[in-house]
């Protein structure tokens, strides 16, 4: 199973990939919305975890594009935030998961 990680903070990134590779996922880190996109359209994985606070734009804009791409609109989306979603956003996402997170329900989220 293949999960993207959108996240900012390369040192986050790279610890979630880190463990999730770990529990035996494929996964990629990028850390803004054009790679984002351009990742998922070329690579098209199960699930992505995706930071709603990312530096160049609102993360939630990555979901709601996915949405709209035949080839992604199927994929999870499970947001990283320190503050829940707005109920409009919500719409966009498959979870939720708020920061500060436990590695493991990381884990268990991206397994369904």
């Amino acid at each position: 199973m293949g999960v993207l990680v959108v996240e900012d903070s390369e040192a986050i990134g790279k610890m979630l990939v880190q463990v999730l590779e770990r529990a035996g996922f494929e996964a990629k880190w990028t850390d803004n919305v054009e790679d984002a996109l351009s990742t998922a359209a070329e690579w098209i994985p199960d699930v992505v975890l995706l930071d709603l606070h990312l530096g160049d734009a609102p993360g939630i804009e990555v979901a709601k594009k996915l949405r709209k791409s035949a080839a992604t609109s199927k994929v999870r989306v499970i947001g990283l935030s320190g503050d829940p979603p707005a109920k409009a956003e919500q719409k966009h996402l498959d979870g939720f998961l708020l920061k500060p997170v436990a590695l493991a329900a990381v884990v268990e989220a991206v397994r369904g």
